[in-house]
C-alpha cells in the first residue's frame, strides 16, 4: 500500500471526529467546543443569512439547549470527502422540531483540520 493511502485514513478519522464533535457541541450548546472547530475567519450562511462565526456561537449560546430540551439527537453523516488538503462533510442535524442540512468545508493547514465555511438550509 502507498503511504497516501494511510494518511488519507487519518485525515478521514480527524474529519469524522470534527464533525461528530461539532454535532456534539450543537446538541448540548457547548460554545467552546464549536469555537475549537471552526477557523476564526469562518463564516456561516444559509439563504438570506450570513453570520461571522462570533455572531453565530451568540446565537446558539442564546437559545435553548436541544440536549436539555429532549430534543432528538440523531444527527446523519450524510457524505464525507476528502480531496487533499480540503474536505466537505453534509449532515442531517436536528434541532429541537426542524431538520436541518449543513453542509461544512475544512481545510487542512499547518497539520490541523478546521471548519472555513458552514452553509446550512431548513428541511423541514
Amino acid at each position: 500500500m502507498k503511504k497516501d493511502v494511510f494518511a488519507h485514513q487519518a485525515d478521514f478519522i480527524d474529519v469524522q471526529r470534527i464533525a461528530e464533535q461539532y454535532c456534539l457541541g450543537l446538541y448540548t450548546a457547548n460554545t467552546e467546543l464549536l469555537r475549537s472547530l471552526f477557523d476564526d475567519n469562518a463564516h456561516l450562511q444559509a439563504p438570506g443569512v450570513r453570520r461571522s462565526l462570533s455572531q453565530w456561537l451568540d446565537l446558539v449560546a442564546s437559545r435553548d439547549i436541544p440536549e436539555q430540551s429532549n430534543s432528538a439527537d440523531d444527527f446523519v453523516i450524510r457524505q464525507l470527502a476528502i480531496f487533499g488538503q480540503q474536505a466537505i462533510v453534509q449532515l442531517e442535524c436536528p434541532l429541537f422540531e426542524r431538520r436541518y442540512l449543513d453542509h461544512l468545508t475544512l481545510l487542512k493547514e499547518q497539520g490541523q483540520w478546521l471548519i472555513v465555511n458552514k452553509t446550512y438550509a431548513d428541511l423541514t
